[in-house]
């Protein structure tokens, strides 16, 4: 592949880098193919159609600050840090290879003395010296539109993995769900084969691979475009982050409760509407993300 590009995002915030993946996908279709990389600030990412009180300790994420996202592909719930690498590989195919993106992957990190295994789900998994069981070390999913696609996935390179547990335990019991659970697998970190390993590293050998000098995409890339903006605002929003999340039903004090588009009725399915819950409860549905989306309102 000797016309793609390799591009780095300066930015740390993901809802600014999937707004990247986004533009490039559906706008500036004329610099396909390219891979996208970018480390995000500590997060979990739940899937299109996943339910963040199903897939994530809600309450945990708050006093952390690890903040909630969801994205636009499909797939499971995973967690990022500033110890996680992650890629995203967009093309003018309207169809995924999926095999693709992990290929390539999968040589560079041979060079880098790592022996990764690309499974049937096309996740990659490397075998662990000291218990000798095979871990993952990348999940990945896909978007596809009628004109291009994408596969983004992760690398863990020196993640924390007790976060990384403790943050996906479920909130809440929950019924009846119409959203999509993860499939959990046993993790691992890249520096637990390869003390030394960097981002950096793995960028640059992606790049010797495909013999493509990476280029970092100037911050003023992100100011200068509106739509690029639009998107980060729109995916950041309480509304896509919790009120996007299909029909479940949950387990409030003895009571088990529908829910639909984050309303219980024509209420909002919020700690306001529930005020007879005890605090114990309410803290752990409904912690307070007010400093995530401040945050992102205030960006520019």
């Amino acid at each position: 592949m000797s016309d793609v590009q390799i591009l780095v995002s300066p930015f740390q915030n993901p809802f600014i880098n999937l707004a990247l993946e986004d533009f490039f996908l559906r706008e500036q279709r004329g610099d396909l193919p390219l891979i996208l990389f970018y480390v995000n600030r500590p997060c979990i990412v739940l899937g299109r159609f996943q339910n963040p009180w199903l897939e994530g300790q809600l309450s945990y994420l708050t006093k952390n600050d690890l903040w909630l996202v969801r994205r636009q592909s499909g797939g499971g719930t995973v967690f990022h840090d500033l110890g996680n690498l992650n890629y995203c590989m967009i093309t003018e195919r309207p169809m995924v290879d999926k095999s693709l993106a992990v290929s390539i992957l999968q040589k560079a990190l041979k060079t880098l003395e790592i022996e990764a295994i690309i499974s049937e789900r096309f996740d990659l998994f490397c075998l662990d010296p000291s218990d000798g069981v095979k871990k993952k070390i990348s999940g990945s999913a896909y978007k596809q539109t009628k004109d291009a696609s994408f596969h983004h996935g992760t690398l863990l390179i020196h993640s924390d993995l007790v976060k990384l547990q403790k943050s996906l335990e479920a909130s809440a019991e929950i019924s009846e769900s119409k959203s999509i659970p993860s499939v959990r697998s046993k993790v691992m970190t890249l520096n637990q084969l390869n003390s030394g390993i960097t981002q950096e590293q793995v960028i640059r050998a992606v790049g010797m691979t495909l013999g493509v000098e990476p280029k970092n995409i100037p911050e003023q890339f992100f100011y200068s475009s509106d739509i690029i903006q639009e998107r980060m605002l729109q995916w950041s929003s309480e509304e896509w982050l919790l009120r996007e999340t299909p029909l479940f039903e949950i387990d409030l004090q003895g009571e088990m409760t529908k829910v639909y588009k984050g309303k219980v009725g024509e209420k909002n399915f919020s700690r306001e509407n529930f005020d007879y819950l005890s605090n114990e409860l309410k803290e752990r549905l409904f912690p307070d993300f007010s400093e995530q989306y401040k945050y992102c309102s205030l960006l520019f």
